[in-house]
């Protein structure tokens, strides 16, 4: 069977920029920049982590360029959203996100859609039953 290690999953979750489109978005949420401009710091930010050899965003190195470019630094919820990863999966609310939500969300639709091709499929099943008796009979 599975076995989960959640502690395990915590720590690889904040590694290897996991947090990097989220900080995209927030610097277009947030800062004012459009999402490809964030896009674009948040490239700067990933290429400075891997020249000090960190393994994930840091954010001396993302107020280090946020400054550099004339932007507000992080406040403390900003830091807070970004440190979290489950708080970063909880922020994404758009249709389709990988949030709890919105995957919550997209289960209850495909259940409907089964049980109501299920449905067509009973029906379907009944009625070459009903034929094969049929044929059957002569």
């Amino acid at each position: 069977s599975l076995q989960v290690n959640t502690g395990k999953m915590k720590e690889l979750a904040s590694q290897n920029f996991l947090n990097a489109v989220e900080v995209a978005d927030l610097l277009a949420r947030e800062k004012g920049l459009s999402f490809r401009e964030g896009y674009k710091l948040t490239g700067l930010m990933v290429k400075a982590c891997h020249e000090k050899n960190l393994a994930a965003l840091n954010q001396d190195v993302i107020n280090q360029i946020l400054e550099e470019q004339g932007l507000p630094i992080l406040t403390e919820q900003e830091k807070s959203m970004l440190e979290n990863p489950l708080t970063i999966i909880n922020n994404r609310t758009t249709q389709g996100a990988a949030s709890i939500s919105q995957i919550t969300a997209n289960i209850k639709s495909l259940s409907v859609k089964l049980d109501s091709i299920n449905e067509t499929f009973q029906k379907n099943r009944c009625q070459v039953e009903k034929a094969r008796r049929q044929v059957n009979s002569f």
